[in-house]
């Protein structure tokens, strides 16, 4: 398997209905879905980032 990583740095865009209750320096949580077979599951370690810790 080969993973890629696409960054855009410091910016960050709201949709949906949050978007018009997002405020510019907002705390926002990120969360990313992947669809994985049962072995690669059983050996997934899901990564927790803590910017301001």
């Amino acid at each position: 398997m080969s993973l890629k990583r696409h960054t855009t740095p410091q910016i960050i865009g709201i949709n949906g209905a949050a978007a018009r209750l997002a405020q510019i320096g907002d705390l926002v949580i990120i969360i990313a879905y992947a669809q994985l077979s049962r072995d690669d599951a059983r050996q997934h370690v899901p990564s927790i980032i803590c910017p301001f810790d």
